[in-house]
């Protein structure tokens, strides 16, 4: 054979083993993608699982509602609802900026619904009201500590736990933003009862008065315990877990 024949038979050979090669390279390469596409999809799915809602989820709303009609009707009030704390960012050096926002309200026929108002709100710009929920220390006009459960068995878990009645007296307010906010929806008395985990404050549930001025202090007394009774109950509904039967302050 020529040398000329050679040199073109060889540069064919050459041709098809490197096309060879190269769709050999290209298939492993497709092989790699397809395997990382499904791996990154499946992960993808497995990280965003837990913020989708689920029938858990839903179940524990239709709850969490069913308690607060309830303590509505037995306290006689116009307006409860559940306000829970969340840290969005920090201030520096590494504070964190504590908000609040109302996740759950149920109103009287007649009564407006006030959630909106009360979504990402800046703990510091309502704290004479919410501090003492944690604190158990009122440091303003308007607002003191119900000593009506001083009775109850289970006070001494209560102390230790960081679980007080607050009750707020809007129009004996000295001012300040929350005077201005609960003014603006017509609240006349708020009473309040944080949700505990193991001794913090992660939320809190109010029943709100705005037909009149609740001052009588037997009036107080039931709407303190029916309030504190919800919290109770709720503390354990929002942590997913059952209330012992045997801690039941009722």
């Amino acid at each position: 054979m020529p040398d000329a024949e050679i040199s073109k038979f060889s540069r064919e050979i050459i041709i098809l083993i490197g096309t060879g090669i190269g769709l050999a390279i290209l298939g492993v390469l497709a092989a790699i993608v397809r395997k990382s596409r499904k791996w990154i999809i499946k992960r993808a799915a497995s990280i965003l699982q837990g913020h989708y809602p689920k029938k858990k989820d839903a179940e524990q709303n239709q709850d969490v509602y069913t308690e607060l009609v309830e303590l509505r009707a037995l306290a006689g009030a116009d307006r409860t609802a559940v306000i829970r704390f969340h840290n969005g960012t920090e201030f520096l050096p590494a504070n964190p900026i504590w908000k609040i926002s109302c996740t759950h309200e149920v109103v009287k026929s007649g009564v407006t619904y006030e959630a909106e108002s009360l979504q990402g709100l800046l703990v510091p710009r309502i704290s004479p009201l919410i501090d003492p929920v944690i604190t158990g220390k009122p440091d303003s006009d308007g607002v003191s500590l119900s000593t009506f459960c001083s009775g109850c068995r289970l006070r001494p878990n209560c102390d230790e736990d960081n679980k007080y009645i607050v009750v707020v007296q809007i129009d004996e307010l000295t001012g300040g933003y929350g005077k201005f906010l609960f003014e603006g929806q017509n609240v006349k008395t708020l009473v309040m009862v944080g949700m505990i985990n193991h001794g913090n404050v992660f939320g809190i549930v109010m029943a709100e008065f705005c037909d009149a001025k609740v001052s009588d202090p037997e009036a107080l007394e039931a709407i303190g315990k029916h309030v504190c009774q919800s919290a109770w109950r709720l503390q354990y509904l929002f942590q997913n877990k059952k209330a012992p039967q045997s801690d039941s302050p009722f």
